[in-house]
């Protein structure tokens, strides 16, 4: 199970740490593409800017040295939010860079959706 959980992870870091289109990177950490959603508490609510590119490796990083047991400084919801940091930046990567193409809508949707329920785990 552990090397399935790596496995992920590190594919991930690549794609991730990888990724040398610098525009796309820039306009991920820049740009608002959803309606915010108000009925979350501002302070739980995790704004579009937190799905950047730096926030990603560093939660795939805090992932890989849990799951390696190299990483004993965490709460129990670090996890979900490390998760929801790398998923959230990879929903908006394609969002950003599937626009004006065939598949624009179907992606921004999904990111939009995501974001409804983008709140911190405290």
């Amino acid at each position: 199970m552990n090397i399935l959980i790596i496995g992920v992870f590190s594919a991930l870091s690549v794609n991730i740490i990888g990724d040398d289109n610098k525009e796309t990177q820039a306009q991920v950490s820049d740009e608002n593409l959803c309606p915010v959603n108000e009925k979350i508490e501002a302070d739980m609510r995790r704004p579009e800017s937190d799905y950047s590119k730096e926030n990603a490796e560093w939660a795939i990083k805090k992932l890989q040295g849990i799951v390696c047991h190299k990483d004993t400084q965490y709460a129990w919801l670090t996890v979900p939010n490390a998760i929801k940091t790398v998923a959230g930046y990879i929903l908006k990567k394609d969002a950003i860079k599937s626009k004006n193409s065939s598949t624009s809508d179907y992606h921004l949707n999904n990111f939009c959706t995501f974001m409804e329920s983008s709140f911190w785990y405290d």
